[in-house]
Order: C-alpha cells, then structure tokens, then sequence
C-alpha cells in the first residue's frame, strides 16, 4: 500500500502538481453546465473567471477588429496580438495594426522576470513601468482593451466579464469549430457586451462590445482629479509631477469627457477573438522578453512619450539665419516668373508631416503627383504611404475639361466644385496642403510663394543631387517657411513648421471656434450628433497645451516642365461604384447642390 502512495506522488510530482487544477477546472465546468440548464447567466461568469484563476498558463493569437459606421461610411482596423501569460506575475502581449487608413499602432506589453515593460509605436519608445497594473493599464488603450478583457481576467479575475450587468444566456455559437455560450449584458463604460465562452473548457474565446457608453454615460466621466490625485496618478505610471504635466493631464482628461459625451454618435464594435487557445504550456522567462526594433530608444517613462508630458519649455522661436534679404526677393520674384511662363508642369514626391513632443517626434509619410496644363486643366491626387493606382488614392482633385471634381476615399464619394479654387482650398486640409503652393503659382501666380514676409537667402544646399538656393520667410500660415529653390528655378522643396506667429496663432484659434460653431449650426438633423461631437473636439483641441508642432516637408522629384498634356493626363478615374455627390459632406451640411454646366 505505502509502494501505491508513493507511486502516486511521484506521478503527481513529474505531472507538474497540475490534478488539483485540472480537477477544480472540471468541477467548475460542471457547475458552468448546470447553471447553462437554469439559463443563470452569472453563474456561468463566475465559473469561467474561477477556472481562469486556476489556469497556470495561458497562450493565444488572434485578432482584434475595430469596426464603426460615421456619417454612413465604414470604417474598420484590426489589430494582431499574441498573448502569453503564466503565473505568478509573466507575460507578453503583442499587437500589430493595420487597416485602410494606412499604418496603425502597434506595441507591447510583458514582464520577463526583469519587471513591467510597455513598447508603443508611434512614438517608437519603450520604457520600464513601476508596476504590472500600469503596465498593463497603459497598453490598455493602445491595445483596443486587449490588456484589460484577457490579462486582468487571467491575473485577477477582472476584466470585461467581472463588469458585466444584466446577464443573459443567448445560446451556443461556434466559435473556430468549439461550441461556446453566448452571454451577453451592458457594462460601466460599454452600452453592449457579447462574450463567448467554451462550454467544455470555459475559455473565453471572443468579447465583442459596443462603442456606444450605457445611457447614463461611461462611469466615471464626470470625475475631476484634484492637484493632489493627478500628482499621485502620474507617480505611478512613471512620470514626475509638474504643472505643466497637470495641465497637459487636465486637457487630456476634458477631450475624454467630450468623447463620452458624444460617444453615441459613433456605431460600431471592438471584438477580440483569441485562436489557438493553449493552457498546458511551459515556459522560461526568455520565453516572456519581448525584441524591441533595434535603435528604440529607452525612456524614462512611456506616458512622457505616448501624451507628450515632456515637461514642458519655452516655445522657441523659428531660428531664421542669417541671410541676404534683398537677393532672397529676388530669387523669389524670378522663381515666381518662371512658374508663370511655362505651358505644363508634372510631377511626383512625397510629404512628410513631423507632429510630436520634443524628441518623441512621430511622423507620417503620403506620396503625391501633380500635373497642370494651362489654361485650366489639372489633376492632383494623393496617397496615404506609398503610391498606388486609382483604387488606392486616398483623394484627388482634377479637371479634365468637364469642371473642376473632387475625390475622397475616406468619404466614399466624389463631387464637383463650383470652380477650382474652391477645390483647391477644400482639399488643402486632407490633402496635407499640396494643393495650396503649386497650384496657385501655376495658375494664379501667387499663394504661399509671394505671401512670405521678408524673404532671406540663407546659403545653399542639395537636394536628390541637385544644388539648390535656400530661400526662407514668414506668413500668416507658418512662423517659417523654407525653400530649396533649383538652378532652374523650380521649386524642390518646402518646409513650413506648424508654429504661427502669436498673432497669427490668436486670429486661428478665433476662425476655428467660429468654424466649430457654424458647423453646429449648419448640421442636418441627421448628422448633428457626429457634427456637434466633431466640433467640440476641434474648439478643444485649439486649447490642448503642444510642446512641439512639429513641420511639414514636400520634395518634389521627377519634375518634367513644357512636355505634352493628354487629357489622360488631367483626368482621374475614380474606383467603380464610388457615388456623384452634392458634396463630400453631403447629409452632413445644409449646403445647396452646385449645379452642373
């Protein structure tokens, strides 16, 4: 008999000690399955949260889906994440993005034995957190509620099913060939929750919940922090106290509000759907480190990083060197001669837009092609990332001889414009500005080009092998703008930084308020909850505290100057299917439809 128990033990002690688990995880099922017979809901979550507390490890890959409908468009991302936790205290979960608007975020989250460490890109830094729950509260956000519906499960047996009020057992549904039960109810900050949890192994193998907060609003939007609370929330996720950082905390804090309040006026779901559910595995803290991309630069603290609370400096005036003013005007007055002199213009390049704190800079890359014939004739068009066809153009502006059209792809439409320079002003936001410098010298000689005050050449530089003179100034628009001015006097590149002059800063912030409010006032009933909650965010974000603006570049490549134009080479053909509309913003405004010539 003693021979019997000490075979057993040795069984259990080579199996790992995992009968105890696997014994609570059967118990536990059993209960999930009479409680599925009584239709209690609640029961079946709480079993499922147990047998996840007992789990000593926990493995997946999956996807998270992000879908929403505004204004009638639709609009989805998915994340890919990878997900590897074990008890007592290591994991790693990873995600990737991508979607039709191009680039999405990705990052990190793990602890090797070594502490807590998150990884975010943009702005492509990592950095130590002082516990696991920052670390994992801050990838919680990036991560599209990944962290918080799997690892909070797993860890504390929290997250999104600990939430979950007013339960009810709608079913079982297949979920990757396992039969799940479908519970679904409302939560604090989500007016809908769906969870689908296995009836064999209760493993949750998808959440989906709406965008849309409950209708007495997210819990605890209307919180205010004092001094003291906001000191003590930035201690623990890393960062030092400042008043600055307050401030920047603060106005944070009230964009959050006025997303609840309108959250609403957004239809749409996050789902997280976990594929490949493994719970036997066995892992060594090398299995838990995570390979940052070489030349990520350590920072003291991600928050820092992510929100831009650098402590704040003294904004810095554009340094404009030393140059000689009355040659800069000159220069520029030829270059604006030679623009107006020539009979057709093309070519292709790239913009590169610079936003971020300080050295946290992050930036976004679109490629563009222009093409201008006189009298009148144009096509413009470009491209979020690297240059596609006609399908991939995230917007163009064109007159091939029929008006002047306008396309964009985020708006699923395209229409046509009284006369081109309402086409032109139009598309400058969305289309990074392109369509504001050339095309005004082209045709109209002026725009940016002779707006700029007190011209200076600085020296002079190269650019793609090309000696250039560089030219810089002020305007309205721009504290600075540079020019990289070529030996045939076109222009091979610009730079304009965000800052504005004081008073041009004053006279912005005062027409975007004003715009805000006619953009209220002017809403179809249809649209005005997505108007009123995008007007909102623009006053708010006019005040948002900004420590680096940050620029924008254009390099213009390929120039061909004086070349014949075909109409093929003004038109643009936009993707089958797209709808002619009044406007891109038709059912937004109450705008009147521009009759056709």
């Amino acid at each position: 008999m003693r021979g019997g128990v000490a075979t057993i033990v040795l069984l259990l002690v080579a199996a790992g000690t995992t009968w105890p688990a696997a014994a609570a995880e059967r118990n536990h099922a059993r209960e999930a399955r009479n409680a599925a017979r009584r239709g209690d809901a609640g029961a079946i979550l709480q079993a499922t949260r147990d047998v996840h507390r007992t789990m000593p490890s926990l493995e997946s890959e999956g996807e998270t889906t992000l879908r929403m409908t505004m204004l009638g468009s639709e609009h989805s991302t998915v994340l890919r994440f990878s997900i590897r936790l074990a008890r007592p205290n290591r994991y790693r979960i990873s995600w990737t993005g991508s979607g039709a608007e191009g680039p999405m975020p990705s990052g990190a989250v793990w602890n090797a034995g070594g502490g807590p460490y998150n990884y975010m890109s943009p702005p492509g830094s990592y950095a130590a957190a002082p516990t696991d729950e920052a670390a994992l509260a801050m990838a919680t956000g990036m991560s599209q509620g990944l962290a918080y519906d799997v690892a909070t499960l797993f860890f504390e047996g929290k997250g999104r099913l600990a939430d979950l009020q007013a339960t009810t057992l709608d079913g079982i549904e297949v979920v990757e060939g396992e039969p799940c039960w479908k519970i679904s109810g409302t939560s604090p900050v989500a007016e809908r929750v769906s969870v689908w949890i296995a009836t064999k192994r209760l493993v949750v193998r998808k959440v989906e919940h709406s965008l849309a907060s409950p209708p007495e609003g997210p819990a605890g939007a209307e919180a205010r922090l004092d001094d003291a609370q906001l000191d003590e929330a930035l201690r623990s996720a890393g960062g030092e106290p400042t008043p600055e950082r307050r401030a920047q905390i603060k106005a944070i804090m009230e964009m959050a509000k006025v997303a609840a309040k309108h959250a609403g006026a957004v239809n749409g779901t996050v789902t997280h759907t976990q594929r490949q559910v493994r719970l036997d595995g066995r892992f060594g803290d090398d299995d838990f480190e995570f390979a940052v991309p070489p030349g990520t630069p350590l920072r003291k603290s991600l928050l820092d990083a992510t929100l831009g609370l650098e402590p704040a400096k003294q904004a810095v005036e554009p340094e404009h060197r030393p140059g000689d003013g009355a040659r800069g005007r000159a220069l520029l007055d030829r270059v604006v001669a030679r623009y107006r002199a020539l009979r057709s213009y093309a070519s292709d390049g790239e913009i590169v837009r610079r936003v971020g704190p300080l050295e946290t800079d992050v930036t976004d890359t679109s490629e563009f092609a222009l093409t201008f014939v006189r009298p009148d004739r144009y096509r413009i068009v470009w491209w979020r990332g690297r240059r596609e066809g006609s399908d991939g153009a995230e917007g163009a502006v064109w007159d091939a001889g029929e008006g002047p059209f306008a396309y964009g792809r985020s708006h699923g439409a395209y229409t046509r414009h009284r006369d081109s320079q309402s086409a032109f002003a139009i598309a400058a936001g969305v289309s990074k500005g392109i369509t504001r410098g050339l095309p005004a010298l082209f045709f109209q000689g002026d725009g940016w080009l002779i707006e700029l005050d007190d011209p200076v050449l600085e020296g002079t530089d190269i650019v793609d092998g090309e000696p250039c003179g560089v030219i810089s100034g002020a305007s309205r628009g721009s504290a600075k703008h540079t020019l990289w001015i070529g030996r045939d006097l076109l222009v091979r590149r610009h730079r304009r930084l965000h800052q504005k002059r004081p008073d041009d800063a004053r006279d912005e912030r005062q027409s975007l308020e004003y715009a805000a409010e006619e953009m209220k006032r002017t809403a179809t009933p249809e649209a005005k909850a997505m108007v009123d909650m995008m007007a909102d965010m623009q006053k708010l974000a006019v005040a948002l505290p900004m420590t680096s603006p940050g620029d924008t570049t254009e390099t213009y490549r390929n120039i061909r100057v004086d070349v014949s134009v075909e109409r093929s080479d003004v038109a643009f053909d936009v993707p089958p299917g797209t709808p002619l509309k009044a406007s891109l913003t038709e059912g937004m405004f109450r705008t009147q439809p521009v009759a056709p010539k």
